[in-house]
């Protein structure tokens, strides 16, 4: 029987990265999909398994009234970059949304700053902000609410966005430019980086399906 789940992915606090040299993309891979092995830094929507939109669905980001110029421009810009290398196994397109924090319906993304008390009442105590995602049957993404404390940064609103599409934490020290990264706003990166799109890239392309374990993560030759 299928059920619904609901997850809250927090955003934390900031601490100042230690730069290290690339790691190994099947490191990032296991970490942002799967939410183990070196790189992992925890908060999935479904850890130790994928979760993802259904195959050929289209799945459409509501950016709020909110949401500022520069966070609009860092969102479409996300979006963008995942369209590029997500080899349409579902479709991201976005639009403009005239609510200050609209809720989302079914294979919708929401996105919008709020006051803190709302933060305070959704997410973890001290966090930033967080992504509330929908499950449905436990790995199938329905949809995400993304929500963010009013004057953060646009790299927030990216990085929540990629827990909205499934992705989880990586290590800052091993890869501190990086969007998902614990804590956002460690850098000043409000992209995905090329090792990031380069492991949603080789995912998407992969012949998996939403509840796709380690051990078939490891026999398509995608972590070690």
């Amino acid at each position: 029987m299928s059920f619904a789940l609901l997850v809250v992915l927090p955003a934390c606090s900031q601490t100042a990265p230690t730069p290290e040299s690339p790691p190994d993309l099947r490191d990032v891979i296991e970490a942002i999909f799967l939410g183990s092995g070196p790189l992992a830094a925890g908060d999935c929507v479904g850890p130790g398994v994928w979760v993802s939109y259904p195959r050929d669905s289209t799945v459409t980001l509501q950016i709020a009234s909110s949401i500022d110029g520069a966070g609009r421009q860092a969102l479409e810009s996300a979006i963008a970059d995942l369209t590029g290398v997500i080899a349409g196994r579902f479709r991201l397109e976005s639009r403009p949304n005239i609510e200050a924090d609209p809720l989302p319906g079914p294979l919708q993304i929401t996105s919008a700053d709020v006051a803190a008390d709302v933060i305070v009442a959704l997410c973890s105590p001290g966090g930033s902000g967080c992504t509330k995602a929908e499950l449905i049957g436990g790995v199938t993404l329905n949809s995400a609410r993304c929500v963010h404390r009013v004057g953060t940064s646009s790299r927030l609103k990216v990085h929540e966005l990629g827990h909205a599409v499934g992705l989880c934490h990586v290590d800052r020290l091993r890869m501190p430019a990086a969007v998902m990264a614990d804590p956002p706003g460690a850098s000043p990166q409000d992209r995905f980086t090329s090792l990031e799109l380069d492991a949603i890239r080789a995912v998407s392309a992969a012949n998996l399906e939403p509840g796709a374990t380690r051990q078939m993560f490891r026999d398509a030759g995608l972590i070690k």
